[in-house]
């Protein structure tokens, strides 16, 4: 599961951490693993969510074993900058886009 925070202030919990931030954060945590990404009651924030299941990622992506080792066992906060935030966020769409494309 990825979670990539573009704008607002939110409250990131993880079993093992607790981060209150805005902007620029990406969230990933490893399916059924238990993590809440909640705003500010005096703001909103937007953010890009995609959920995919194992074997769906290791069928497209032969690394995924060694990759999924970033998002740690209880998940991740990575600090992202503005061009990194931009970079990921087009690839979500391009992969967004493609799921649209394999429909049709």
């Amino acid at each position: 599961e990825i979670n990539l925070i573009l704008s607002g202030n939110v409250k990131i919990l993880l079993s093992d951490c607790f981060e209150e931030c805005c902007d620029n954060r990406i969230v990933l945590t490893e399916p059924h693993t238990p993590h809440y990404v909640t705003c500010r009651s005096d703001t909103l924030y937007s953010r890009i969510y995609l959920l995919f299941t194992k074997d769906f990622i290791s069928n497209f992506l032969p690394e995924w074993e060694r990759l999924s080792r970033v998002f740690g066992e209880n998940g991740a906060v990575v600090a992202l900058s503005p061009s990194q935030t931009a970079q990921i966020r087009h690839t979500i769409e391009d992969i967004d886009g493609q799921k649209y494309m394999d429909c049709i």
